[in-house]
Order: C-alpha cells, then structure tokens, then sequence
C-alpha cells in the first residue's frame, strides 16, 4: 500500500474467481481481509474491491458481489460485480438491498468476447446486452471488458489484433453515448413508472444452479427484458431494448419539451424521432435492425428544462 499510494490508476481487486468453500471459511477470508486492511491502512487513495465467486450452493457460474461476504463491507470502496445471468438482475439485487453499504457498483466479470463459457456465448451482442442492461439497470460505475484472445495473450500478434475487435470498440460506445448526458443522476426504473409496457419479462431467478434454460440456450441470449432510467428532475431517460418492441413511456414523468432519438449501439450513430410535450403515454417502436443486423438499440429521451 505504501510503495503505490501515490500512482493514480491503481484499484485493488482481491478474489478473482474467490470460490465460496473458501471464503465462507473464516480462517482463508481472515487472511485475505488482513492483506486488503494491510493496504488499506497505508493507502487512503484507492478504492479496494474483491470478485467473489457464486454464494448459492452449487452454482458453479452464477452471480455474485463483493458485498455477498459482509465481513469484507468495512473495506470495500467498490462494489465488483460478477454474472454470467442477465447483468440487470444482480445489478437490481445491489440496488434495492438496504443493508449494503452505498458505493459505486462495476460490472468486472461476465461473458468474455470470443469465448463461449457456461453457455454464453462470446459474441458482440452477448457483450452489449451484459453492458448495456448492466449500466441502465444501475450499475452506472462503469463495466470492465474481457476477450479471449486478449487474457490468455495468444501469440502470433493475435491478441494485439483483438484489442479492436467489435466487442471492444462496442464496450467503448457505452462512454461515448454517456459523456455529455447527465447519466449520475439516473435511476433505475425498477418500478415501471417511466417505461410502463414493452419492457419485456425481468429475468429473476438468481439462485439458478445454471446460465442455461431447459432447452439449453443461456439465460442471456434469450432475454428479452428492456431496462429503463430515468434522472429524478426528468430531463434525461434512456431504455436499452434487446429485441425489437414497442415501448410505452409515461412522458409526464419528463420536464419540458421532450426530444426523442434511437441510438445504435453497433456504430455509436443516432437518428431522430421527434419533438413531444411532457405529458401522455406515448408509443416508441423500435427499428428494425441495427447496423450489425441485430435488433438491440437504446432509446434516449432528453429535456432542457427541469421541473
């Protein structure tokens, strides 16, 4: 702690894959807190965080965050969380939980790009439904990306080559589209108030002891569920849908004139709706496809004027 106090780009992540038959032992999570306090007890600069593992009993891939170990909470500046089940969902969890401490909440682990694992596959679209649903589902702290070819350092020039791959260039929309909104303020429209028909079914059963359905398809690649927020003076909401739908949206909940915009995910472009007043239900459909073929697009709703 003392020696990298002063670096400015350090996080300490603890665990990586921390299975539960360890840390629910007292004497290995003893250990492993004493090293996290060491560093913290010189290190007043940095944000501490640990990945667990799954803390359902047998879920081999499940979902899990660092506050799941309440003896680590005292900590932790961060809360890491890891799911290879709808991002969403254990964002949810951390948000509506009163008895965690407040901090910011990062999706660090789920499915890799190129990499099919448990079940879920490594494509472009499974990386932008785990951000997207994860960022507007409340985990606004931010997301860290994984490829294959990069963690294991395939040689040959082949994990440079992927550092731009389509998942990676993707991931870095997710900020583009962000910066310049005001996306701090943003709740999670848990309740449907705001997005109140064509969000799809939520994905709740967490303490599933697998990724997959009975057909064998991951929980991911067949959600349908669209996530919606909103900022608490009503001048920005956004809803990522992850199939084409018809969403309703409850416009009093905005402030003032309302412009209303698809945003691409693949390409990081927009294209105009239109201009609409704060008030009535109003219907948005989504386009049909975006510009990888796929169905997934966000839609933002902006207003100047608060109320």
């Amino acid at each position: 702690g003392k020696r990298y106090k002063d670096f400015p780009n350090i996080v300490w992540a603890f665990g990586n894959d921390y299975d539960k038959t360890s840390w629910s032992v007292h004497s290995i999570d003893a250990v492993v807190i004493a090293v996290a306090e060491g560093i913290r007890s010189q290190d007043q600069n940095h944000l501490v965080t640990i990945e667990l593992g799954s803390p359902v009993a047998n879920q081999r891939f499940g979902q899990s965050s660092s506050t799941d170990d309440k003896r680590w909470r005292h900590v932790l500046g961060l809360n890491w969380g890891y799911t290879y089940l709808p991002t969403y969902a254990t964002a949810k969890l951390e948000w509506q939980d009163p008895s965690i401490p407040i901090m910011p909440y990062v999706l660090g682990e789920s499915g890799y790009e190129n990499e099919t694992w448990s079940g879920v596959e490594g494509t472009p679209k499974t990386c932008r439904r785990e951000n997207w649903c994860s960022i507007i589902g409340g985990g606004l702290a931010g997301l860290i990306y994984g490829d294959y070819y990069i963690w294991l350092f395939f040689s040959g020039g082949v994990w440079q080559e992927n550092l731009n791959s389509p998942g990676a260039i993707q991931t870095g929309y997710v900020r583009a589209f962000l910066e310049g909104l005001n996306w701090r303020d943003l709740k999670p429209d848990h309740s449907h108030k705001f997005c109140t028909a064509g969000y799809g079914t939520e994905f709740e059963n967490l303490a599933s002891p697998s990724t997959r359905n009975a057909s064998g398809q991951s929980y991911i690649s067949v959600d349908g569920y669209a996530p919606a927020a909103i900022t608490g003076d009503g001048t920005l909401g956004v809803v990522y849908v992850q199939n084409s739908t018809t969403l309703t949206i409850d416009m009093s909940k905005m402030s003032g004139d309302v412009t209303a915009r698809w945003y691409d995910p693949t390409n990081n472009t927009y294209s105009s709706i239109g201009e609409y007043d704060h008030s009535g239900m109003i219907q948005f459909t989504s386009p049909a496809a975006n510009s990888a073929g796929d169905q997934d697009f966000v839609l933002l709703l902006t207003s100047k004027k608060a109320r």
